[in-house]
């Protein structure tokens, strides 16, 4: 039952600050929400970010340092200039070690004390071969400790190939669950180093308990195993031997598998049909990089809405849940930054509006923090040495205030003539225990002004209007 002092706000994007003299609307817009319909039950956790394992990296091993990421690599401690910037982000999930698993890395090399740890690479062809101050446990340590949040909203992402001082990836899989989720009791599940015994020796006695696992990242790349059946085909025979052992581990875990385009795409197509991987994982982790430039060949967020609903059906079909494992807007190559900028938000925040509507989708995650000499960097080294907390990161920051607890069926029509409005997305949240509600809306349309006329909520009182825009779209903040 709704509570009489039950509030609600209205949050609207609006792409540039130039709407203040467009005093003329071109189309107005009904908001209509079912509050009888729940699509996402935690939609926070599509609030998730993903984070590079190499934050403690020095990006030119020697003098002078020069730190790739947030922690400096001498100490493993947070950078001072950085640490501000880094306090902001809000985390409700994360996923972990993003790129690093695709070279050739060993998790069990970032663990114990640094006298101890092994140097390994760090960039392709065994590029940046060195140690980490920040390893595994510190990065633990910082999301739980840190940022306040559960050590089982952590993703982990497993290696697909043979790594350094590993050759069987199931191995190292397997220990790696082992050392995140067993309880040090003796029972040393696997019979072979007492992971969990190890883990309390280094001042973590509780398990983690790390519930969602992804084999590989992103296998049906072309520089991988490539996207069609006889790609699919051969990632099924690596990945099987590799879940088998993580699950004599742990057979409590929630494993995910890399999905790419819709659900009748050759891949998805090919594991879906695979009995034997479906009988043993949770779901799907599908990527999207998205823009609004039809020049560049890469999908619209409406484009990304059409595959991901066709998946998640699919999925749904046969029990199996599907995750946004990684996802931002594109980063061109001449200019990086629009990933972040107001523009890459707006794209952003369309993103994450569509993402709480599709009913299948259990979380998401932003690409990615924690390397600011990546490619996607939502906090930003700037030349002087100060940081700049993007427009990317600035817009977790607002939603997490009005992304409440569940999201809410909600639908858009033209008041001319009833019909949908592609260039206006809209999602409504409340909370739990029913005190809150929230209408988030968004123009991404920079040729058409829409007047948007928010909803009645049976229940609520409208507490409120929040406005978020830029002078432009190249805006950093």
């Amino acid at each position: 039952m709704m509570l009489k002092n039950s509030v609600a706000t209205f949050f609207f994007l609006f792409p540039v600050a130039s709407w203040q003299t467009s005093l003329f609307a071109q189309a107005t817009c009904f908001i209509t929400v079912n509050q009888s319909q729940t699509i996402n039950p935690a939609a926070k956790k599509l609030l998730g970010a993903s984070f590079d394992g190499r934050s403690s990296m020095d990006y030119n091993p020697g003098a002078p340092v020069d730190p790739a990421g947030y922690f400096d690599p001498a100490t493993g401690a947070i950078l001072p200039a950085v640490g501000a910037a880094w306090k902001r982000m809000p985390i409700r999930g994360v996923r972990y070690p993003g790129n690093l698993e695709i070279l050739n890395w060993n998790w069990s090399y970032t663990i114990g004390p640094f006298a101890n740890r092994i140097a390994q690479p760090m960039g392709p062809g065994g590029t940046n071969s060195q140690a980490l101050q920040f390893g595994f446990d510190e990065f633990m340590d910082t999301m739980t400790i840190g940022k306040g949040l559960p050590s089982d909203e952590v993703q982990i992402m497993v290696n697909l190939y043979p790594s350094v001082g590993q050759p069987d990836p199931a191995i190292l899989a397997a220990d790696w669950v082992e050392y995140c989720n067993a309880p040090n009791n003796g029972s040393n599940p696997r019979h072979g180093t007492d992971w969990a015994m190890l883990r309390n020796s280094y001042g973590h006695p509780n398990p983690y308990g790390i519930k969602i696992w992804n084999i590989g990242n992103e296998p049906w790349s072309p520089n991988e195993l490539g996207n069609d059946a006889a790609g699919a085909n051969a990632f099924i025979a690596l990945a099987i031997p590799i879940i088998d052992s993580m699950l004599a581990a742990d057979p409590t875990l929630h494993i995910t598998v890399p999905a790419v385009g819709p659900g009748s795409s050759p891949w998805n197509s090919t594991l879906l049909a695979s009995t034997s991987l479906m009988s043993r994982v949770y779901g799907f982790s599908s990527h999207a990089f998205y823009d609004e430039d039809t020049g560049t060949g890469n999908p619209s967020v409406s484009q990304v809405k059409v595959w991901l609903e066709d998946l998640a059906m699919a999925a749904n079909a046969i029990g199996k849940k599907v995750i946004s494992g990684d996802h931002a807007h594109y980063a061109p190559v001449n200019d990086p930054d629009k990933a972040m900028r107001w523009e890459g938000a707006l794209a952003t925040a369309e993103m994450l509006l569509m993402l709480s509507q599709i009913s299948n989708v259990e979380l998401a995650n932003f690409w990615i923090y924690g390397n600011v000499k990546a490619t996607w960097h939502p906090i930003r080294q700037n030349a002087n040495g100060t940081y700049t907390f993007m427009a990317a990161a600035q817009l977790y920051e607002q939603f997490d205030s009005v992304f409440y607890d569940q999201s809410l069926s909600t639908a858009i029509s033209n008041a001319s003539g009833g019909g949908s409005v592609p260039n206006v997305r809209a999602a409504a949240f409340k909370s739990n225990d029913d005190s809150k509600a929230s209408v988030l809306a968004i123009n991404i349309d920079l040729a058409v002004d829409n007047e948007l006329i928010p909803p009645t909520l049976a229940g609520f009182d409208l507490q409120g209007v929040k406005l978020m825009t830029a002078p432009g779209l190249s805006s950093d903040t």
